[in-house]
């Protein structure tokens, strides 16, 4: 099921960094921005049809390998677990290839790394060797990375600063592109305040 999620969404991905690409590059920071954000929804949502559906006809599925009751139910809880993770991963990797096709190379690599060793590993580790928690509860660690990551490359696809372009191009609209979104960001601000007023 992950290597079918997988090959689906790999050529999303693809087509993804070459939009992203292409839109940095010619100088149209305000579409590669625009797009990033519609396909950071767009394709966890593929993922989660497609592990929902998936969900949905598991016993056919899993009948196929002759599974018995205990490990029936096992596949059954995982997949439910791997519904959400698997539907945050994707939206986590969209936005880290987005940022590789917009010029920024480093920070979704650390955040990637930082979240497995830092926040996945030990959390996993703690979960099982030190909680002793059942089988199903400590295989949900295996994805507490993906939650920190998704509200770290969130903040950061929003806030524009992945947007580097090394073409001439692109590095002449910048400037402009960074007014447009200062302006967005202040007139949301103002916006937020009227209506906390």
């Amino acid at each position: 099921m992950r290597g079918l999620c997988l090959c689906i969404f790999g050529g999303l991905s693809n087509a993804t960094s070459v939009v992203i690409g292409q839109s940095v590059g010619a100088g149209d920071h305000k579409g590669a921005y625009r797009f990033m954000k519609r396909s950071a929804l767009f394709c966890p949502a593929v993922t989660f049809g497609i592990v929902l559906i998936c969900a949905l006809l598991h016993e056919p599925l899993f009948g196929l390998f002759g599974l018995g009751d205990q490990a029936l139910r096992y596949g059954m809880y995982m997949l439910y677990i791997y519904l959400f993770f698997g539907a945050v991963r994707t939206c986590n990797y969209i936005m880290n290839e987005g940022y590789r096709a917009a010029g920024e190379t480093r920070v979704g690599t650390y955040v990637e790394i930082g979240g497995l060793f830092l926040v996945s590993v030990p959390a996993t580790w703690i979960a099982g060797m030190v909680l002793h928690l059942p089988f199903l509860a400590v295989f949900s660690f295996v994805y507490t990375d993906e939650l920190v990551r998704l509200a770290i490359e969130l903040a950061y696809t929003r806030s524009g600063k992945w947007v580097k372009p090394v073409t001439e191009a692109g590095r002449k609209t910048l400037p402009e592109f960074k007014d447009w979104l200062k302006n967005r960001n202040n007139r949301k601000r103002n916006a937020t305040s009227i209506k906390n007023n």
